[in-house]
């Protein structure tokens, strides 16, 4: 990703890296599935498709994975004539000062930004309850499989602030 060396990428385009790295990943997390998803399709009913249906899907994946190698191998190093200069690590003063008037100055958090940070915070609050609440579901669900308890006689999973319907309580 990023280079050890300061002339082949400088702290400036650390940002730049990661954006184009997180639009890939994004994309790729958006693409990939569509393309499964469509190919599988096209192969028939889902709940019906047998492993050689699933065959062409893998194999396209196989070549989109295939073309990112050959791409990965392509890149080549950066000619000199675009690096940046490089500073001499024996700086002297003039060059420290100058750089220190490049510092952004920090200020204290205030009320708009604890009130964004809190409006963050419910949705993310809720979303980690519910994703805690459905894998104890799952969970809970599991154990009564392999127990061989069916579902219309166990009791119902414990769920501290919601009720379920369907769920025969013993109170």
């Amino acid at each position: 990703m990023i280079g050890s060396t300061p002339s082949r990428s400088p702290t400036s385009t650390v940002g730049a890296i990661h954006g184009r790295l997180l639009t890939a990943w994004a994309a790729a997390g958006v693409a990939g599935p569509l393309i499964v998803n469509r190919i599988l399709d096209a192969q028939g009913k889902p709940g019906r498709l047998t492993a050689a249906d699933y065959r062409p899907a893998l194999l396209m994946m196989v070549g989109v994975l295939m073309v990112g190698f050959v791409a990965n191998l392509a890149i080549r190093p950066v000619d000199e004539r675009f690096h940046e200069p490089r500073i001499d690590a024996t700086s002297t003063a003039e060059t420290q000062a100058a750089a220190a008037d490049h510092d952004v100055p920090v200020a204290p958090a205030g009320p708009l930004i604890v009130s964004a940070w809190v409006l963050v915070a419910i949705p993310l609050a809720y979303g980690i309850y519910e994703t805690v609440v459905k894998a104890a579901d799952l969970f809970w669900s599991a154990a009564r499989l392999m127990t061989g308890v069916s579902v219309a006689d166990a009791p119902c999973a414990p769920r501290p602030l919601r009720w379920r319907p369907g769920c025969r309580t013993t109170r």
